[in-house]
């Protein structure tokens, strides 16, 4: 049953969407060249179908936060919070929902590693990208199985001419890194080539911290180092059949430390990541075929390696395992991808699509030395689709229908499982009023099969596997605004969502957790997004949410929060720049309350934490060195105010960290 908060929340939605609906607009959101050079923040779809749940940022928009990579990016993507675990990975959550519940790619290839059907945005490295498009909720079913709470692809760029970039960068912590950018035009490609390397010492504590466990430098966390080396490319070429061809290639090669969980004693982790290596091809191919289709077809492989040493203590000084039934865990992965999609032109603002879309993927795993590799594999199949319906010059229909399937042919040292199927279900009213104002409401049932890691995976002692755990099923609503209106370009949107068989951790009393499937998560909120230029130089960008989320176990007990869903979030983004090359950013982050998962807690495994406020200040120059090549120098403070943010219990965030970075350019 909805809370009265949640009963205020979408009222105040709906009446916000009134007062925008009527009002006069003076910019349109249609001029979408215009205003993705101009404004921070593009709210709507830009260059692509119609979208109100759809944001952008472009690449000057990336540079006023100065990402190195995709975790650095969670003040620019409204709804979201990204969160350090205790595994050390850097992973996005959005509206409240469980970061694998957000699909991530790169270039319109899946980045999600399907062991863990989620991401770790530590170590997708920014090479070459150039904007990023951010979905919230469910837009549409042809964006694959699983994306339950939306999606975020990152794109590189594929237009202009040739133009090379080096970077230098430095901070404290002894953090070095260097990224080289070089976009071409060989023989009617566009290419863009990237590289890049990070060396990291450890991260920054913020001053006065006190973990009771694991942190004797008052400086420097705990095994927090940090080293990779990274390469892309990018290549699009137009073909004589009014086609496109992409080809895709990405490398990463990594090692780091996970710092250890400063509130626990013996029960604290004490890892190291020797190895975390990853390949990815993918090649893209569309064509119009007559007047009326257009096909896409998509094939991507994706190899996956990934080592995790742990050690007896924190001073991580005992040898590595060597020894034959030495605790370790030691993952090969091979995935791979397959879409084609299908859409036939009506008229002159009607159409259907249908998409096939598959993924393949097979895990072996070793947790002793020498020990026997366990073999799982999970085939995913989505099919589905999907019709815009113009009914007249305002009122547009998007109507989908779909059915996934998972299936386990390889289940490790466990019994088979069966395959199992989930329906998929979207309707989207929207209204055009004028061509600034746009309003959307939509219906949408989507479902997400558990990964094999949840089902089958120990955590190398920390989890109990449960290979019995079902899909999640979710239903949503979801009223949406966007309008241009005096100098703004805005967005507001109310949502309500129910998982049922929802899959959270659950402490079972001896330090270990054990994923199950709750009877119920609610979640309901309303976000919004505004950005607008002040003034001759000076722009702004504003994105906050309010939610509230609680979880229903069946038990007849009162409901208990939903574990890292915060009470509310958001960021405001500040950039100024002349025309004498000076420029100086702000980006302003908050998180509210929220539970995190604690061991020790001997309720319900959770503790509260509080509201989280930092600020990021960047200061620089661009300095015209030659006919052909400017030269920048930026400094950067990150959590200015030296706050001590917390990322889950017992592992706090960076502290204050000074950046100083060369930028040279060439064109």
């Amino acid at each position: 049953m909805a809370t009265p908060r949640t009963l205020l929340l979408l009222a105040l939605s709906s009446c916000l969407a009134l007062v925008s609906g009527i009002a006069s607009a003076s910019e349109t959101i249609a001029r979408a060249d215009t205003v993705l050079v101009e404004d921070l923040l593009v709210i709507g779809d830009v260059g692509g179908d119609a979208s109100p749940s759809a944001v952008v940022f472009t690449e000057e928009a990336l540079d006023l936060v100065n990402p190195w990579n995709a975790g650095d990016l969670e003040a620019v993507i409204p709804s979201a919070v990204v969160s350090v675990n205790s595994r050390g990975e850097s992973l996005l959550m959005m509206r409240g929902a469980s970061e694998r519940h957000v699909s991530v790619s790169l270039d319109g290839i899946p980045l999600t590693v399907p062991w863990d059907e989620r991401a770790d945005l530590s170590l997708i490295p920014l090479d070459g990208v150039a904007s990023l498009r951010a979905e919230r909720g469910v837009t549409s079913l042809l964006s694959g199985p699983n994306a339950v709470a939306g999606r975020v692809d990152l794109r590189t760029r594929d237009r202009g001419g040739p133009r090379t970039l080096v970077l230098f960068q430095g901070s404290s912590g002894a953090d070095f890194a260097a990224r080289g950018v070089l976009r071409s035009t060989p023989r009617g490609w566009n290419v863009v080539t990237a590289a890049s390397y990070r060396d990291r010492k450890s991260l920054v504590l913020p001053a006065g911290i006190s973990l009771p466990y694991h942190q004797t430098d008052p400086d420097d966390r705990t095994n927090t180092g940090l080293r990779q080396a990274s390469a892309l490319m990018h290549a699009t070429r137009s073909l004589a059949s009014g086609g496109r061809l992409a080809l895709l290639l990405l490398a990463t090669d990594a090692e780091r430390g996970v710092a250890p969980e400063g509130h626990l004693d013996e029960d604290a982790r004490f890892w190291k990541l020797p190895l975390v290596r990853r390949g990815l091809m993918g090649l893209t191919y569309e064509r119009p075929i007559g007047h009326d289709w257009n096909i896409e077809t998509m094939i991507a492989l994706d190899v996956f390696a990934q080592d995790i040493h742990p050690f007896i203590d924190d001073t991580y000084s005992d040898p590595a395992p060597v020894q034959p039934g030495d605790d370790y865990e030691r993952g090969r992965d091979m995935t791979a991808h397959g879409r084609i999609a299908a859409r036939r032109f009506i008229g002159e603002s009607s159409d259907i699509s249908f998409l096939g879309q598959t993924r393949v993927t097979r895990h072996r795993e070793s947790l002793v030395v020498d020990g026997p590799e366990l073999d799982y594999s999970q085939r995913i199949t989505s099919l589905a689709v999907e019709s815009n319906i113009s009914l007249d010059r305002n009122w547009t229909v998007r109507a989908a229908a779909g059915l996934d399937n998972a299936a386990t042919p390889s289940t490790g040292d466990t019994p088979p499982q069966d395959p199992g199927t989930a329906p998929a279900l979207l309707i989207r009213l929207t209204r055009d009023f004028s061509a600034e104002t746009e309003a959307h409401l939509s219906l949408a049932r989507r479902s997400r099969f558990p990964s094999l890691r949840e089902l089958f995976s120990g955590a190398l002692g920390r989890f109990v596997t449960n290979p019995d755990l079902m899909p999640e099923r979710q239903d949503m609503v979801e009223f949406g605004l966007t309008t241009a209106w005096a100098g703004w370009n805005m967005g507001v949107t109310g949502f309500s969502s129910r998982l049922e068989d929802g899959i959270e951790k659950s402490s079972l009393g001896d330090g270990r957790f054990q994923r199950v499937n709750r009877s119920r998560i609610m979640a309901s909120g309303l976000e919004m997004a505004a950005s607008r230029r002040l003034g001759p130089g000076l722009t702004l960008a504003l994105h906050h949410a309010l939610l509230d989320a609680s979880v229903d176990d069946g038990s007849g007990t009162e409901d208990r929060p939903a574990e890292d869903r915060p009470a509310h979030q958001g960021a405001l983004l500040i950039e100024w720049k002349n025309a004498d090359g000076w420029r100086a950013s702000a980006a302003g982050r908050w998180v509210g309350n929220r539970s995190s998962a604690d061991i020790t807690d001997p309720v319900d495994g959770l503790s509260e934490l509080g509201a989280d406020t930092w600020l990021d200040l960047w200061f620089g120059r661009r300095i015209g060195a030659g006919a052909k090549t400017d030269v920048a120098v930026k400094i950067g403070i990150r959590n200015a105010t030296d706050e001590i943010v917390w990322e889950q219990t017992g592992l706090p965030g960076a502290g204050r960290t000074i950046v100083v970075g060369v930028e040279i350019l060439g064109r």
